[in-house]
């Protein structure tokens, strides 16, 4: 709305910025995309990553990748909560939390 990510995010926490308008905020702002690190680390593929996704609340990570399995991860003490075996023939490329449960497309 005013061009700053965090105000961009903060309004967008309240319902008056939509999520296109954020992601054009935060990939058109070249100081703020400098300004971002690698925090951690997980470990629990063994293939390249091709999805993350974040649960309502911040408590969970959800990652699928080449090994073809679904990792569920604690994204603040890096611990694995739950490994599942897809059953897919071929990389995962897509997975997300359903919203207000507790399950995984």
């Amino acid at each position: 709305m005013n061009g700053s990510v965090i105000w961009d995010m903060n309004w967008r926490s309240l319902g008056l910025q939509d999520e296109a308008g954020v992601r054009r905020s935060i990939t058109s702002s070249k100081g703020f995309m400098q300004r971002l690190k690698l925090d951690h680390t997980l470990t629990v593929h063994r293939g390249c990553v091709n999805t993350i996704s974040w649960n309502e609340n911040g408590q969970a990570l959800l990652s699928g990748s080449d090994d073809r399995k679904l990792c569920i991860t604690n994204p603040h003490t890096s611990k694995l909560i739950a490994s599942v075996a897809s059953g897919h023939n071929a990389n995962i490329f897509s997975a997300r939390f359903i919203p207000d449960r507790k399950s995984v497309v």
